[in-house]
């Protein structure tokens, strides 16, 4: 049976770990972190269920979608050892897709991000996004001037940006500022305390459904050969 919502001890666990990330610390607290991490992971589970038919993901499983709790202490800026979220990508690929999928990240400070879109875009993947943008980007704008863009998104594109111009494209192109990102995705804010109700569901559900243009548009150019 999928799990609908989260145990407010995850959330808990997430924010003892915040004030307390170091490896004594986790250590001690192991019994507690497998707690959590198991209750995510059915969590994911319960999301994969809900979303199957709608994504398309094909069978894929929860523990191929989450990320570790664990930093490459190369890339930590300051020092920590331990991510203080959780999150996965939903994808039929899971977390390794190049596809514009449904990430979710549940934050130690009770910030929930549901984001839509791709992220870690390979050059290949961003040459053909580009190529579509440039040819006809008027689905594009059109998700961007939509309602749904400005009430669920807060009429946000995310992603990193070149400052200068692209290379094979001219200052003058009428598409340039969507050019110069480098991923492309939309987030929808939520509450931690939304995580424990029943009604997540279906915001899950409306924040699926209002991203499709955009995902369908990613993808397609991430399609083309």
């Amino acid at each position: 049976m999928s799990k609908l919502k989260l145990n407010p001890d995850t959330l808990a666990f997430l924010s003892d770990l915040d004030q307390n990330n170091n490896k004594e610390w986790f250590y001690e607290n192991k019994t507690r972190y497998q707690k959590a991490k198991d209750d995510f992971e059915h969590f994911v589970s319960g999301r994969i269920a809900l979303l199957n038919d709608k994504l398309r993901l094909g069978g894929v499983e929860a523990k191929n979608c989450i990320y570790r709790i664990f930093k490459d202490v190369r890339f930590s800026k300051d020092g920590t050892l331990y991510k203080t979220e959780f999150g996965a990508t939903i994808a039929e690929e899971g977390k390794k897709t190049n596809k514009a999928a449904l990430h979710l990240y549940v934050k130690h400070d009770g910030q929930v991000f549901i984001d839509t879109g791709t992220c870690h875009v390979e050059p290949k993947d961003l040459a053909k996004i580009r190529s579509a943008i440039d040819y006809d980007s008027s689905d594009f704008n059109d998700f961007l001037k939509s309602s749904e863009y400005y009430d669920l998104f807060r009429g946000e594109l995310i992603g990193d940006r070149v400052k200068s111009t692209p290379r094979g494209y001219s200052v003058d192109n009428k598409s340039i500022e969507l050019l110069r990102y480098k991923n492309f995705s939309v987030r929808a804010k939520l509450a931690s305390e939304e995580l424990v109700t029943d009604g997540f569901e279906a915001k899950v559900l409306k924040i699926v459904k209002a991203a499709e243009p955009l995902r369908n548009y990613l993808n397609n150019a991430l399609n083309e050969n």
